[in-house]
């Protein structure tokens, strides 16, 4: 009965993609404490995904053991497995720059983390005097409540109910029935599926958010980019694994998503940053889970090809020149120690 609770989950929180966040109209920019591939010069912000990711887990509850020192803070924050995060500042939490480390494997490529993001949204909450989120003394938000009544809910429901709304919300929905069919029944045709519905979403994104003429203006630039992230690029996370095929999908949608963003006119006020920016976390954390030489070869030789269609000079080509620069010697991966 429990891999029919997964699916219902699944079907809500892909029918509910775009979130307000209240760290969006704060831009943190951080330094990571551990060195990483560029030597620990490297700063980034939080692709807008891992905002996301990391306000869900500090909603549900997974920050916890939260310790303030002199100089920072220190929790614990739950995913597949519990990990420690450290904060450090100089004199505010909220300094222009701080230092931030944890113990995931994300972290370690020097990428920051939606566990890191977890622990801020907490501190931003002490900070303003609110109520902390304390182990075992945290309130219930109104999230918290309504999955716990739809819990409870589908838990009195009898096992052929559960399975035939599912098959009904599925066969109405062709992308939630792709991405239902990706997660439990993956094989070629699935993926493929799969690829194509991700691929039509960002082109239906592109279309409601032009003109007639094919024109993304100001007032839907911001909007346009917001949603390919949130409704693409960030359910892409869930198919990141050890496994090549998978590895290559996800590598496949995103740069076609780059790719229909390039070739968008587009009145750009930092969208190319942000876009660009969310595809290489999103590259970063395939090269961290697979060190497959074939697909290496693969990926190396796509993104050559991508930044010669694009044109030397241009931002995203110097981003991802940047990029093969970190990862790559001679189309093969870089394995650093």
């Amino acid at each position: 009965m429990k891999s029919h609770y997964q699916a219902i989950f699944f079907l809500i929180s892909s029918s509910n993609n775009v979130k307000k966040l209240p760290l969006q109209s704060k831009v943190y920019v951080v330094g990571t404490k551990r060195r990483n591939r560029n030597n620990g010069k490297r700063r980034a912000q939080f692709a807008p995904w891992i905002l996301e990711r990391g306000y869900d887990y500090f909603l549900d509850g997974h920050v916890t053991k939260i310790e303030k020192g002199d100089d920072g803070y220190t929790a614990t924050v739950s995913g597949s497995e519990d990990y420690s995060v450290e904060i450090y500042y100089s004199s505010s939490p909220f300094d222009d720059e701080f230092y931030m480390d944890c113990s995931c494997p994300y972290a370690e490529s020097g990428s920051n983390c939606k566990h890191m993001a977890a622990l801020l949204y907490a501190i931003e909450v002490s900070e303003d005097n609110t109520n902390i989120v304390y182990e075992n003394e945290q309130s219930i938000s109104e999230k918290e409540k309504s999955t716990r009544v739809l819990e409870e809910t589908i838990e009195s429901l009898s096992h052929e109910v559960v399975k035939g709304e599912l098959f009904k919300i599925l066969r109405e929905d062709e992308n939630l029935r792709a991405g239902f069919l990706v997660r439990y029944y993956r094989d070629e045709s699935s993926i493929k599926d799969y690829i194509n519905s991700m691929k039509n979403a960002a082109w239906k994104i592109r279309h409601e958010c032009s003109d007639h003429h094919g024109f993304v203006d100001w007032r839907n630039a911001s909007t346009y980019t917001s949603r390919l992230i949130n409704e693409v690029l960030s359910n892409l996370l869930d198919l990141v694994s050890d496994e090549i095929d998978e590895m290559q999908t996800v590598f496949d949608v995103s740069l076609f998503v780059l790719d229909l963003f390039a070739t968008t006119d587009i009145d750009d006020d930092g969208d190319t940053q942000v876009i660009t920016g969310a595809c290489i976390e999103l590259w970063e954390r395939i090269v961290t889970d697979n060190m497959n030489e074939e697909f290496g070869k693969y990926m190396f030789d796509e993104l050559s090809k991508f930044c010669d269609k694009i044109g030397l000079g241009e931002y995203i080509s110097e981003e991802i020149d940047d990029f093969i620069s970190d990862n790559f010697n001679n189309g093969h991966f870089i394995i650093y120690e």
